[in-house]
Formats: structure tokens, sequence, C-alpha cells
């Protein structure tokens, strides 16, 4: 599994090195094929003060995030869990995400099926990876722009208003 998701890390920066930080249209609107999912049921583990859920198929560790870093998911009602990329590749800025319902975390578990990947995504430039300003212009600004042209280019076929 490690090196597969090796090989995926290393493709992605091929196509958007370090060095870049913007990533194009189609890059973006594919960001989610680079998303890892665990494998397994997670359980709980603290270690120094941070809460980690371990994939008890693979031993991947998913990290929870501070209620602030999960404001945009409703930080009353979810809990916001990454798995690191550097974790597989030296260097590597990008990180999986996934959000889960805090009611299903029964007995310091979370059972995979419960899981609504949906909701999840993945970050180019993780915020504490990286650094708020690099995670901000690859992954919230991008979201901003292409979806902003996205629906006004829905909006001109509507109405048959050439671009």
């Amino acid at each position: 599994m490690s090196h597969v998701r090796e090989n995926i890390i290393k493709r992605l920066q091929s196509l958007l090195p370090l060095n870049k930080n913007y990533p194009s249209k189609v890059l973006h609107y594919s960001r989610n094929t680079f998303n890892q999912n665990p494998s397994g049921n997670l359980e709980l583990e603290e270690t120094n003060n941070t809460i980690q859920f371990v994939d008890i198929t693979n031993g991947q560790i998913w990290t929870k995030m501070p209620w602030y870093y999960n404001i945009f998911h409703n930080p009353i009602a979810n809990v916001k869990l990454l798995n690191y990329d550097c974790d597989f590749v030296p260097n590597a800025l990008s990180s999986s995400e996934i959000i889960v319902c805090k009611k299903n975390i029964i007995n310091n578990c979370i059972d995979i099926s419960l899981i609504d990947y949906s909701k999840g995504s993945f970050n180019y430039r993780d915020f504490s990876k990286s650094n708020p300003w690099r995670h901000f212009v690859a992954d919230i600004i991008p979201d901003v722009c292409y979806i902003k042209a996205k629906k006004t280019r829905a909006l001109c076929c509507k109405h048959k208003i050439k671009l």
C-alpha cells in the first residue's frame, strides 16, 4: 500500500512541483483523485498531546485537527482527520482529509463504513506541513476562482450567451 501511495505522490509532484503553488483548472477539478481513504477501521491513539487514529489494516496515522482547522466542516458535529503524505515521501507538502461525524466515533473507534467520503478533500499544500499562505494559494483560491468560473459558464450556457 505505501509503495502505491509513494508513486501517487511522486506523480502529483511532477504535475505540481514544490516550487509551484497554483494548480491548473484540470488539476484542481481532479484533486480528489489523489485523496487517500482509510482501508480499515480507525482506532484512537493519544500521543504527546496529539489525538490520532490508526488504521488497523495498514497502520497509517490519521491526525485529528483542532476545531479551528475544521471551521468549514461544522466542528460542533464533525471531526477532521488528516493523513500526511510526508509520511510516505520526504518533503511532500500534501495531505488527504476525511470528515467524520462525531456521533460515529464509538468506543474510540471509527467504523469506515460510516464515513461520508464526499466531505473530505485533498490538500496540495497542507496548512501545517507547508505554510498558511501556500495552502491558501494552492487549495482555497482555486476553489473560489474555478467554481465561480464554472458557475458563470453554466449560467452563460443556460442563457445562450457566448463567452
